[in-house]
């Protein structure tokens, strides 16, 4: 499966101001400090989101599965909540593309982690041989996304505490979630996505 962002994230879930409020930095107005924490504010977000497959800011992916990668007719959407599922393609061999229909080609199953079940897995070639189909969607996903819920608080605390950790400890910078970070993004892991 290969995810590819097609808008990308606009505002982060959490503010310069509550990250330097949150490590008791008083450095003022110094441009460069700034820049870094958000610099570490985006890092520690695409970390988290990596860690615990949901999306932590409003966003919209394309998602695209190869015919080999399709179990039981479902496609499985990496990186919840999902919004209004924008669309979904049929890919045959060519590259040529066939716009499927919800309640037809497509059904959607799920609240705010959805799956895909399609009604086709091949189609007949010109020769009357069956060749597979790969597939694309496009959904709009994250936290703050039209019609989905805000980011939980528990998020808001790990990524506070990432970034804090990211900055005071700036000389052995790995970029890596701390134990106690993973901890409370696991609060948020759902078990059926991991």
């Amino acid at each position: 499966m290969n995810v590819k962002v097609t808008t990308d994230v606009t505002s982060e879930p959490i503010l310069l101001k509550d990250v330097k409020n949150y490590i008791k930095e008083s450095y003022g107005t110094d441009a460069l400090e700034d820049a870094l924490l958000d610099i570490l504010i985006s890092s520690a977000r695409e970390a988290a989101e990596r860690y615990c497959n949901r999306s932590l800011a409003a966003k919209t992916i394309q998602v695209f599965w190869f015919a080999d990668e399709i179990n039981d007719m479902r496609l499985i959407l990496p990186y919840g909540p999902h919004g209004t599922i924008t669309s979904v393609y049929s890919v045959d061999q060519d590259g040529t593309e066939t716009a499927l229909t919800l309640n037809t080609g497509y059904h959607v199953r799920g609240v705010d982690m959805k799956e895909i079940e399609i009604s086709q897995l091949s189609t007949v070639s010109s020769d009357g041989g069956s060749l597979d189909l790969d597939y694309k969607v496009t959904v709009p996903v994250g936290y703050g996304n039209t019609g989905l819920e805000t980011l939980p608080s528990f998020y808001k605390v790990a990524l506070l505490k990432t970034v804090a950790e990211w900055y005071l400890n700036r000389e052995d910078l790995t970029m890596n979630l701390s134990s106690s970070v993973m901890s409370i993004l696991n609060q948020g892991r759902s078990k059926s996505y991991l």
